[in-house]
Parts: C-alpha cells; structure tokens; sequence
C-alpha cells in the first residue's frame, strides 16, 4: 500500500523499480507500463538520459536486493496465479495493488478471470490519472476497489463488488504488510 500523502509514494517507487529491472541483461519480470505508472518525478527520471543513467546506477547498484526483490515477488506471483487459473481459479485480489500494471499487462489472462485491485483511494485516484493520461484503459473483467486497509478488512473491502466469495481466488499481497497495523 502507498503512502497517499507523499508526492513519490511507494507505489510510485515500486513502478520505477520494475521500470529499471526491465533494463538487465536477462530480466525476470518486464513490465512495460511501469514507466507510465510511476509518477511524474521518476518518469522524468527515467526520460531524461543522464537522470536515468543515475536511477539505474543506484537501482543496479545500492538498491539492487530491492530491485530485485520487487521484480521477482511479481514474476513469482504471477506464477503462481497462472498455476492457481490453471487448476479452476476464476479470481485473482491485488491487495495494496498500488501502481500494479497487471490489468494492461496481461488482457489474455483477464477473458478467462475476474480481477480486483484494492487500494488507498488516493492511490487508485493517481494510478487511475496516469493511465488515463497514457491512454490505457481498464478492462471490464477488472475491478478497482478504494479502500484503506487500516480501517477496513479485504473481506469488507471486498463486499458490494463483483467478487463471489463463494468462489476460489487468489490472492496477492506483495509489499504491503509491513505498512500496516498489526490489528488490520
């Protein structure tokens, strides 16, 4: 889950991580759309050569456990969801989705699944904003869900939408826990 107050979030951070690792010789997840995601100040960032030289110096440098670490909880997960689609599952929740570009990334996957992003409002708000600004459009099997997940349960997050939870699902929730209260 992003931090909603800052103007470079974590969401944004991640985005700009992904960015960065599709640039190694041999990725392990490429997510195209996380330049567009990530916000203005790390977009230029990465826009502007001598800038993204210095962003992907620190990222391959200093922050490369991080780096990769993002890069490979996403390839890792979405493993896993292929394996869980493969064996019956009809749904997937992104909890704390924050700039998750799953939605734009993989379209073959979402005419076979319903797909349900929970995030901070604000966050949502922001993704939402940038995606429109990139001409991306949200497919109808996927579904945003604004909820701050200090003050409400993913099940409760979950009532009012589409979701049947009576129905299999998988489950994501990469990177957020430790933002959170022990009591959520």
């Amino acid at each position: 889950m992003s931090l909603p107050s800052r103007s470079v979030s974590t969401a944004d951070l991640a985005a700009a991580f992904r960015a960065v690792h599709a640039s190694v010789e041999k990725p392990v997840f490429v997510d195209p759309y996380a330049r567009v995601l990530c916000g203005w100040p790390l977009r230029l960032a990465l826009a502007c050569p001598p800038l993204e030289h210095k962003l992907k110096k620190l990222a391959h440098e200093a922050l490369a456990p991080i780096t990769m670490s993002i890069a490979l909880r996403a390839s890792y997960a979405e493993a896993a969801l292929e394996r869980a689609v493969a064996s019956g599952v009809g749904q997937y929740v992104i909890i704390g989705a924050g700039m998750d570009s799953f939605a734009f990334r993989r379209s073959e996957m979402l005419e076979r699944i319903a797909s349900f992003e929970i995030d901070h409002p604000v966050t949502q708000r922001k993704k939402l904003l940038r995606a429109r600004k990139a001409r991306l459009t949200i497919p109808q099997s996927h579904h945003l869900i604004g909820a701050d997940l200090t003050r409400k349960s993913v099940t409760e997050a979950l009532a009012g939408s589409p979701f049947v939870m009576s129905r299999p699902a998988f489950l994501s929730l990469l990177g957020v826990a430790h933002y959170l209260p022990r009591e959520a």
